[in-house]
């Protein structure tokens, strides 16, 4: 299975995370707590929702977090990573009945005295996602995104290097070819598939070099290979 398979087996599951966010948002406090099973369940079947989580838990102290959220020492949104594994806790710990959500939302969303309590339970869930669900929505759209971006650049690389080598093989192999000429083309070839690294638009252009080669029967097919792969 190849990388763009992969993100399409994997793309469902990041919709449903956002419609179920979204529901969540947009609902009212007495389905919450179905909504955060439905996020969970669809985080722990997804590769690319896993990897995002593990990587914002990284080296994340919710413990502290939580005393000083507690204390009123911080308050969201949080920097996106921070905000990310604090969200993701409080859900898990409003799943597993650490939290209660109604105590949670009395204590933190509600503007008057808690011993007081008389408001609308939903004006403080509509608080409460406001703060913290949908910059939690956000930043974990944000990294995904910026996943997939590595991955089709890191995709990219690779098949052109590969093209690149193969053209260089070919080329040292062609015997209708003065020596010097090879080197200078191999040369080419090598600084294509380094420059596709970080820069895909300069391994583009260095590749205009090459297009002649294409003249050659025994080259053509490595050529219009690599070229291909560079969108030429």
């Amino acid at each position: 299975m190849n990388i763009k398979d992969l993100m399409t087996d994997d793309i469902s599951k990041v919709d449903e995370f956002s419609a179920y966010l979204d529901e969540m948002i947009n609902s009212r406090y007495i389905l919450a707590e179905g909504k955060i099973i439905k996020i969970l369940q669809t985080v722990a079947t997804s590769t690319v929702l896993q990897q995002i989580i593990a990587s914002a838990l990284k080296g994340f102290d919710y413990g502290m977090a939580a005393r000083d959220y507690n204390a009123g020492k911080i308050r969201p949104p949080f920097a996106p990573k921070e905000h990310v594994a604090f969200v993701f806790c409080i859900l898990a710990d409003i799943d597993s009945h650490k939290i209660s959500l109604n105590d949670f939302l009395r204590r933190f969303f509600w503007g008057g005295d808690v011993a007081a309590w008389n408001g609308d339970i939903n004006t403080a869930y509509a608080s409460f996602c406001k703060a913290l669900l949908v910059p939690f929505k956000q930043y974990v759209v944000e990294a995904i995104s910026d996943k997939k971006k590595s991955e089709v650049c890191t995709a990219n690389y690779e098949n052109v290097e590969r093209q690149a080598m193969e053209l260089a093989d070919a080329i040292e192999k062609y015997s209708a070819m003065l020596q010097s000429e090879k080197e200078e083309y191999i040369f080419l070839c090598d600084h294509v598939a380094a420059k596709a690294r970080t820069d895909i638009s300069g391994a583009r252009a260095l590749a205009f070099g090459l297009k002649r080669l294409a003249a050659q029967p025994n080259l053509m097919p490595y050529v219009t290979a690599l070229l291909n792969e560079l969108d030429y």
